[in-house]
């Protein structure tokens, strides 16, 4: 505590791998994870592409473009790519309902795309 400031130590929103990434880039290491059962629904999907953890690095090359009047850049092998990724993530299944019907693990609402780039969203 230092001014009425808080630094608080536990994060319950990522996958441990993913918050290690920015445990150590922005906070010396500092944050704890604290286990939810949502971080695992798709640990079998990111094993099945051979990942061992839910982090997939892919280098695409392909051609930026810009629109004319516009600073943001866009790629649109880049784009493709992702789309790929957050169709098969969506087909996933998840855990059987009630009746034994397979839902799928996760909902359009449940995945975010981050990007520096306005136009490639």
């Amino acid at each position: 505590e230092r001014g009425g400031l808080f630094f608080l130590t536990e994060s319950f929103r990522s996958h441990p791998a993913i918050m290690d990434i920015y445990s150590k880039v922005f906070y010396a290491g500092q944050l704890e994870h604290r286990e939810r059962p949502q971080q695992q629904k798709l640990v079998p999907y990111f094993e099945s592409q051979g990942c061992a953890s839910p982090v997939i690095m892919h280098n695409i090359v392909g051609e930026e473009r810009r629109d004319p009047g516009s600073a943001s850049p866009y790629n649109l092998d880049e784009v493709r790519i992702v789309q790929r990724y957050v169709l098969e993530l969506l087909s996933h299944a998840g855990p059987a309902d009630d009746s034994g019907a397979m839902r799928p693990a996760l909902e359009p609402k449940d995945i975010g795309i981050i990007t520096p780039y306005a136009r490639q969203v």
